[in-house]
């Protein structure tokens, strides 16, 4: 196989991974905001975060560190509050 056609078919992949990002970015936003979700934005973040690193595309690097930060936040804080509501449901029906 040509370095070419391998560099291609590498960029495809990261184009790929790009765009399900994108929509899954896209369908948190509109209303599907689960921590499933959230988790598969950080789980594409760092594939998107290493092929970066790998590249040397600083500019790439660069933001997709600042989202991947930002995901893990906003999976933790959905984490913790799903725990919270689970906690609050046993409460109650234990009274």
């Amino acid at each position: 196989m040509s370095d070419s056609h391998e560099i291609s078919i590498v960029k495809q992949e990261l184009e790929q991974m790009h765009a399900k990002t994108c929509l899954l970015m896209t369908q948190f936003i509109g209303g599907h905001q689960c921590p499933k979700i959230a988790h598969m934005i950080v789980s594409h973040l760092q594939w998107l975060v290493s092929h970066a690193r790998n590249s040397g595309s600083p500019n790439s690097l660069a933001m997709y560190l600042q989202l991947l930060e930002h995901w893990q936040q906003a999976t933790q804080l959905l984490l913790a509050s799903k725990a919270a509501r689970h906690k609050k449901n046993d409460a109650v029906i234990l009274h």
